[in-house]
């Protein structure tokens, strides 16, 4: 029990259909209908997947393992069940030597050591793996699968993190491609401008509230870094920052940021060579972009650009920032944790008008004021990450102006008000302006045809390289018929032609080569076999040669239709320097790209030509910009869903749980301090409210006030959770007859309770009725010594030798061994 130390009965039942199962953990699951029916009808995919990692947390008293074992293990696929400590000590799983590196029992700690060895980490990085829960820890009658449950989860989310990392890499590409015709100006140009000023970086979280005024009032005396996200609260503000940042290629990035756009063309757009194109290719200002032009190897590149720091855009833009030269760099909104209030974002937001996060399970970390706050598993490896940038900066020091930020080491905090400003002659906005180049309409030309030249000659590699893989594949199925029709006499001759064409493929395409496989490396994982090498026979073999060769054709065949793609943007981008443009074959295009205020772009760059137009080209100039401005007005359904999810009661309850347990009194707090505000509308949030509260006090060693809270939830909303505290917290107070009507309100929902209400009565003096519950339970559960002996022991205070001796007797017959039992017969025999 998360309060009070919920104990596991240790107590087997048998089913009508002969199965043994712990009730503490299943109840009455397996009493109308047998296992075997109830996992077919639940498990179908469990039993089926090959070449997959189940994580399952419980055993179902061992008939979840058993189940599995019995029906035969998928090939490539296995099993991890990670079970509960107290669990582990009452079952024995009896795993064939063969099979134990398929189907694995372990305990949380020795999941924690395993997670990322034996092959695991193989089916994480396919992402061919799943987490699942018995039925009773689905059901959660033991509390401790809640804990259990999220732990694993939380792992898994951990390893997943860093194995996946690979498996975004098509999206990125897709998006260079994308971009590759307006990504023009490294980042570069950028570099140790700024030696000896001081700059402010302006992120998303909750704490640039608080600075955004005085950010306003010293504008031109320091030098103004933004994410993307904040475009829409600085407009508001009044606020024109110098340089605005966007790293994100997903299309949520255009829902939260596409207010940059309305920025004014002061402002200098540094964008990944991934962000989303529907940004940078509607950006009417000045851009430079980071990370290298091409995805693959190129000239274009040989000048070492600023790279691309993540995982955030807050650590793109402070590594910009560094690397600018600036010499004091001040953080804010760069909170990282949730604050005070329970917010992950400034006002204005989304997130911060649908509300707190209530559910979310993070992690917990020290802020600059030295209490803790909750941080999302991707902010922590965006902390980590910027405590490695900022390892070793001999001549930059930075700040973060918010008290109530994450403590990162290399980061020291300091308030806003003790900054002092000296009088500055540079004008930030003109340098910026300068360092970037205005290119001619002949030298954007010029650019784009040698990106039109350079990505024609990779397509035809491309496309040799997918031809290649092709006529390997063919031989491999070759070899496989020869082999299956035992013809040997091909047998060299097709293997020496694969090896002819892989020899090929790295010594004449040996850079692109090794680009085809991080852009597919999910497809190559494929290859990779994680079952373990006993398992590889000669058709496994070329199983996996084939799987290589599909790889290399399919990711061929894909990046071909991306540079076909990039192509046509690039084409697009040319028909827009022609005079006359045209325009109503742009409508289509743009419109078609999700770009439709590239019109504005357009206007820009041909303003002599804008009284010469038709009423057609006038027309599609006005459909386009009607275009623009509904996509700017929509609001974002997207994190609209994310946020409402992170707000819901849902989870609330299993955090309280995790957080009593971890003893984490002030985040239990927090949590008392966010559901507070709900109680009036939500009988919800109002146990929860109460529920968080008792854990407060409980901790704080006041039975009597946590008592009196959970007692303050209508009896129509109590759980077993709340029950079973009331229960611990009556005894604890001597208030027994509260605790013996709870408890038979609990005899509801389980038997196991029946022994602890039995023992209540007979402390109330209740004789008869005490053993009445003893016996009724005894009945059910004979094999419950413990129970057997607590019955004798209160029939010789009762002075009844006879039915002591055969509760005495019952104890010994289910457990032959027992001493105190057999101490207690000895006694009363001899007394006969």
């Amino acid at each position: 029990m998360p309060g009070s130390s919920q104990e596991l009965n240790p107590v087997f039942a048998i089913s009508q259909f002969d199965e043994v199962y712990l009730p503490s953990v299943n109840r009455q699951t397996f009493e109308k209908i047998d296992s075997k029916t109830l996992y077919r009808t639940k498990l179908k995919d469990v039993q089926s997947k090959q070449q997959h990692l189940f994580i399952i947390i419980g055993l179902d008293s061992g008939l979840l393992a058993n189940y599995l074992l019995e029906n035969g293990l998928p090939s490539g696929s296995k099993y991890i069940f990670v079970e509960l400590d107290s669990v582990l000590g009452l079952l024995k799983i009896d795993i064939p030597e063969q099979l134990s590196h398929k189907l694995q029992v372990m305990s949380l700690n020795e999941f924690r050591e395993r997670i990322s060895t034996e092959n695991n980490e193989i089916y994480i990085a396919k992402n061919d793996v799943s987490l699942h829960k018995s039925l009773g820890a689905e059901l959660a009658y033991q509390q401790d699968y809640l804990l259990l449950g999220a732990e694993v989860e939380k792992l898994l989310q951990h390893e997943a993190f860093n194995q996946n990392v690979g498996f975004t890499q098509k999206l990125f590409v897709k998006r260079q491609l994308q971009n590759l015709a307006d990504n023009r100006h490294p980042a570069a140009l950028l570099r140790n401008q700024f030696k000896g000023h001081r700059c402010i970086v302006l992120a998303g979280g909750p704490s640039v509230d608080n600075h955004i005024d005085w950010v306003k009032s010293h504008q031109n005396d320091m030098v103004i870094f933004a994410v993307s996200r904040l475009s829409k609260q600085l407009i508001e503000k009044g606020i024109s920052p110098h340089i605005i940042v966007s790293v994100d290629p997903q299309q949520l990035s255009m829902e939260v940021s596409k207010d940059l756009l309305r920025l004014g063309n002061k402002t200098i757009f540094i964008n990944s060579n991934h962000v989303i194109p529907s940004l940078l290719g509607q950006w009417r200002g000045k851009s430079a972009y980071l990370g290298s032009r091409y995805p693959w190897e190129s000239d274009d590149d040989k000048q070492h650009n600023i790279e691309i720091v993540g995982p955030t855009v807050t650590n793109a833009a402070i590594h910009l920032a560094v690397e600018m030269g600036f010499s004091e760099i001040l953080l804010s909104g760069v909170d990282f944790c949730y604050s005070p209030s329970g917010f992950s974002h400034t006002q204005g937001s989304i997130e911060a008008k649908i509300g707190p996060s209530l559910s979310a399970l993070g992690e917990w970390v020290e802020t600059y004021a030295g209490h803790q706050a909750e941080t999302p598993i991707q902010l922590l490896h965006a902390m980590q990450s910027l405590a490695e940038q900022t390892k070793s900066l001999p001549n930059c020091k930075i700040y973060n102006l918010s008290k109530n930020a994450a403590r990162i080491e290399g980061i020291a905090y300091k308030n806003h008000q003790s900054f002092t400003f000296e009088s500055n002659n540079t004008d930030a906005y003109e340098k910026l302006q300068n360092i970037i180049p205005e290119l001619t309409p002949e030298a954007i030309k010029q650019d784009l045809t040698v990106c039109e030249s350079n990505i024609k000659a990779t397509r035809k590699k491309l496309v040799h390289i997918s031809k290649l893989a092709k006529e390997a594949i063919k031989c491999n199925q070759s070899l496989r018929n020869t082999l299956g029709k035992q013809q040997y006499s091909h047998e060299d001759t097709l293997k020496q032609r694969i090896e002819t064409i892989e020899q090929e493929i790295n010594d004449k395409y040996s850079m692109l080569a090794g680009f085809i496989k991080y852009f597919g490396y999910g497809e190559f994982a494929n290859f990779l076999n994680p079952a373990s090498t006993d398992e590889w026979q000669q058709d496994k073999m070329l199983d996996m040669t084939e799987a290589y060769y599909r790889a290399f054709e399919a990711s061929s065949e894909l990046l071909t239709n991306l540079v076909k793609e990039s192509e046509t943007i690039i084409a697009a981008r040319k028909s827009e320097m022609q005079i006359p443009t045209p325009l109503v074959e742009l409508e289509a295009f743009w419109l078609k790209n999700m770009e439709p205020g590239r019109v504005y772009v357009w206007q820009d760059r041909h303003s002599e030509v804008l009284e010469t137009l038709t009423d057609e080209e006038r027309k599609a100039i006005a459909s386009l910009k009607r275009a623009f401005e509904s996509d700017m007005s929509q609001s974002s359904t997207m994190i609209s869903a994310i946020a409402k999810k992170a707000n819901s009661l849902a989870g609330v309850q299993q955090k309280l749980i995790m957080l009593y347990r971890h003893q984490n009194s002030a985040a239990l707090k927090h949590m008392v301090q966010l559901l507070e505000p709900l109680i009036e509308k939500d009988s919800e949030a109002h146990r929860l409210y109460r529920l968080a509260q008792a854990y407060v006090y409980q901790q704080e060693k006041k039975p009597a006030e946590a008592l009196d809270s959970l007692l303050g939830i209508p009896e129509k909303d109590r759980t077993e959770t709340e029950l079973r505290e009331i229960v611990v917290l009556s005894l604890s107070l001597q208030k027994l007859d509260q605790a013996s009507e709870v408890l038979s309100q609990l005899l509801s929902y389980s038997d196991e309770y029946a022994p602890q209400y039995a023992q209540v009565l007979k402390l109330q003096r209740q004789w008869q009725a005490a053993v009445n519950v003893y016996v009724d339970y005894l009945e059910k559960y004979p094999g419950d010594v413990p129970t057997w002996i607590k019955l004798g022991q209160f029939m010789v205070e009762l002075n009844e030798p006879d039915a002591a001796i055969t509760s005495f007797r019952n104890a010994l017959q289910a457990d032959p061994d027992n001493a105190i039992a057999s101490h207690y017969l000895k006694q009363l025999m001899a007394l006969d």
